[in-house]
């Protein structure tokens, strides 16, 4: 069993948050998301992070078919708090951000516009369990990379996926979840997971549907 944890508490989190609505885009507790901004609002968005703690959110539009979405239009109820772990700007004034997961959070209501991005009063509470050490379980890690494999295959498995075989448990499950090709609501799936063992059961299911989908319309290669 590996045992995964943070350095912080809930009472270190902000309870108010600027948050990045992105469809697609999944940031689990302990993960690491790439952020390439470029639109003025979501450049604010980062200096105002940056000034205050390295703390932004990330939500899933509920309009899925969308890449992100406008002012006061619906988002889930549940997202992700992340700090800014690194920052560069480059020569045509993009930032290039990387954001570590921190706690899942449930949000309370929205607040009002601050240059053009958007912030919500959101709560911990019910995921305070993120921030804790933690037992994954039962975690069958030879079955899953077995499974893992022979998915990546169907998705052109050459060297460049091979980094994510070598990941410790926890951050195995977490990077599969983030950087697989599941679909905005399969990804809301996975991060409500109440547990570990539930995302690392979820992602699995996931991953043998996608490889017994590409084996039914033919575009698996058989494994030998």
């Amino acid at each position: 069993m590996t045992r995964v944890g943070h350095n912080l508490d809930v009472s270190d989190l902000p309870e108010a948050i600027p948050v990045f609505p992105l469809s697609n885009a999944l940031l689990l507790p302990g993960g690491r998301l790439p952020l390439n901004i470029f639109e003025p609002r979501y450049l604010s968005m980062v200096d105002q992070a940056l000034s205050e703690g390295r703390f932004l959110g990330m939500i899933q539009p509920l309009a899925t078919g969308q890449e992100t979405v406008g002012d006061g239009e619906p988002v889930f109820d549940v997202g992700c708090l992340g700090r800014i772990a690194s920052f560069g700007e480059t020569e045509d004034g993009r930032y290039m951000i990387s954001l570590v997961g921190c706690c899942r959070f449930k949000i309370e209501r929205e607040l009002p516009l601050q240059d053009g991005f958007r912030r919500f009063a959101v709560s911990y509470g019910e995921f305070a369990g993120d921030l804790r050490p933690c037992e994954i379980g039962a975690f069958d890690r030879e079955s899953f990379v077995d499974a893992l494999e022979r998915y990546l295959m169907t998705l052109g498995g050459d060297d460049h996926w091979q980094p994510l075989l070598d990941l410790d448990d926890q951050a195995l499950i977490s990077t599969t979840a983030m950087v697989c090709p599941f679909s905005p609501e399969e990804k809301q799936a996975i991060l409500e997971c109440g547990s570990i063992g539930e995302r690392a059961e979820l992602v699995r299911s996931l991953i043998d549907m996608a490889f017994l989908a590409g084996q039914a319309d033919g575009t698996s290669e058989a494994r030998h």
